[in-house]
């Protein structure tokens, strides 16, 4: 097997298929037989420096080396035809194109004689008795990676290369492309974790399309690394090309949006790591120029105030002041870039439409009501409000409803009967229970979380407290907060008494069922089964809202 991995790297097709016909069994085998007892610890030995203690080896290649390399890590030979690198079809085609082309078709040949080699190990393996196994590409190494954890993370998935594969699942018998793209290596990796990362946007969507998703078999989009992160996690956390990245944003929330939603070990969505991403690219741009970091320009008290008549009389508590300053501060500091608009907003309006969208679907979700709706629902970091133009809160969408709407009240409540809605179930059964924010930076901070007490509704009166006033289905922003299902959140009073604040007949006014809010408050008929920390909160709020005009029990 050493000298048939030595071909491999040597690019000796033609020796390599004589010896695939001569022993089919050599497709699926990764150790020779004369040393199968004794092959670990001699193949260990020779791997790693160049500095040989044996004199038996002292004519070593670095083809040799490299054969090693792959026994070691008991890979076949078509695990180490995948991780071989060929130039592009583009670059062929401009080689060929040139005057003096006989680099060109050289390597053109090379590259056809290798996919020849692959679709031969692949066809001979299948003949081959491998337990729990039909061919090669389901075959593993010692870090778990399939043929296509080798093409898609080590070699450069070169598309003919793709085809192969592709060719290689059609027909009865055959491993399919769900198998192949859902398997996981030993840091859960599957090949899609490897293309996102690598931002391999055409092969990405040439094997998602072709990939079919059978009844009860999960999509391989929603399958998480060891950390738990998704492909859409390796997308956002890369800086490198923005064309591209969201393109592939796109692409990835298109084939599998509840994406969005899915948090990974330490808390972090998504659009948690491309505004880190973002914000890495600053800092890496700014430490070169000045040495100074986003994390020194983001503690500092002089890095900019809230602006001049954002912020509203109302809540007064120093703690929320200074909450809403430190997003603010961070909105400032984004805003300061002439290259938001593309490299941070236009990705995370993609995330933000697709978490709206699985609330409830619709095709002209205007931000900030979008934005309101996946932090509501799906815990999105407060930045996503803070970056949405100051001048749309007062702004209705086509519906009539304001930002405060929905985030007062529940969607299915605003929007019409006939509007395709997701499962909300499905979105608290993915995010995480816990509202905390995830690591430390203030950009990613969650409103009402344990460390940031401001809350969305707090944030959007802050910016047009007029919209406390505006009804909508003939309902004050106060009513529908009191007739949503979200009566146990934190600070729920808090919210109530400032919305009271800022329009005090909202006390005495009737919603189109003719209850006053003390009577929606007791009511609640969206919870239909109420927990007992649910139906103190009832009462509770029922009675306070008596304690305001008592004379309101003989109207």
């Amino acid at each position: 097997m050493r000298e048939l991995h030595r071909f491999v790297y040597l690019r000796k097709w033609k020796e390599l298929q004589n010896a695939i016909i001569e022993d089919p069994g050599v497709s699926v085998r990764v150790i020779d037989v004369a040393y199968a007892a004794e092959d670990k610890p001699r193949l260990r030995y020779w791997v790693g420096s160049d500095n040989y203690p044996s004199t038996d080896i002292q004519a070593a290649t670095l083809a040799e080396k490299a054969a090693d390399r792959e026994m070691c890590q008991r890979r076949t030979l078509l695990h180490s035809i995948f991780r071989l690198d060929f130039p592009s079809n583009e670059e062929l085609a401009v080689q060929l194109s040139q005057l003096s082309h006989g680099c060109g078709e050289e390597k053109l040949q090379d590259l056809v004689q290798a996919t020849r080699t692959a679709e031969m190990l692949i066809e001979a393996s299948r003949g081959c008795t491998i337990p729990g196994h039909n061919s090669a590409l389901t075959l593993k190494d010692w870090s778990g990676d399939t043929p296509l954890h080798s093409l898609t993370g080590r070699g450069d998935s070169h598309i003919d290369m793709v085809e192969v594969v592709l060719r290689s699942v059609q027909g009865d018998g055959a491993t399919s492309l769900h198998e192949l793209l859902a398997s996981q290596n030993d840091h859960g990796c599957t090949p899609l974790h490897h293309l996102a990362d690598a931002m391999k946007g055409d092969i990405l969507k040439l094997l998602l399309d072709k990939c079919k998703i059978d009844d009860g078999s999960e999509h391989p989009l929603l399958i998480s690394d060891n950390d738990s992160d998704l492909p859409l996690h390796y997308t956002c956390a890369n800086s490198d090309d923005i064309s591209a990245k969201i393109e592939i944003i796109r692409l990835l929330v298109e084939a599998e949006p509840r994406s969005v939603l899915v948090a990974n070990s330490v808390g972090k969505l998504a659009i948690d790591e491309h505004i880190l991403a973002y914000l890495g690219e600053i800092e890496a741009q700014e430490s070169t120029s000045s040495g100074e970091s986003v994390s020194s320009s983001d503690e500092s008290e002089d890095s900019g105030s809230a602006e001049d008549g954002e912020l509203c009389d109302k809540p007064s508590g120093s703690h929320e002041i200074e909450d809403r300053s430190v997003i603010q501060r961070s909105r400032n500091f984004i805003l300061k870039r002439n290259d938001w608009r593309l490299n941070l907003w236009q990705p995370m309006w993609i995330l933000t439409e697709a978490a709206a969208n699985l609330i409830q679907f619709r095709e002209d979700w205007l931000p900030l009501q979008a934005a309101t709706v996946a932090i509501k629902y799906a815990k999105f970091p407060a930045l996503v409000l803070a970056l949405c133009a100051n001048d749309s809160y007062a702004s209705v969408d086509l519906f009539g409803h304001l930002g405060l709407h929905y985030g007062c009240g529940d969607v299915d409540q605003l929007l019409e009967p006939e509007s395709i809605q997701a499962s909300v179930n499905m979105v608290e059964a993915t995010i995480s229970e816990n509202n905390i924010n995830p690591g430390s930076s203030p950009f990613l901070r969650r409103f009402g979380s344990q460390d940031f007490s401001f809350t969305l509704i707090q944030w959007l009166v802050g910016i047009a407290p007029g919209t406390a006033q505006t009804k909508t289905l003939n309902r004050l922003p106060l009513h529908l907060l009191l007739a949503a299902s979200s009566c146990n959140e934190k600070n729920y009073w808090s919210d109530i008494e400032l919305l009271l604040e800022l329009c005090p007949r909202s006390l005495k006014t009737r919603d189109p069922t003719h209850l006053y809010p003390f009577q929606l408050a007791s009511v609640n008929e969206h919870i239909t089964t109420p927990t007992k920390d649910e139906e103190i909160v009832k009462i509770d709020t029922t009675f306070r809202l008596l304690l305001k005009d008592p004379s309101l029990v003989l109207s």
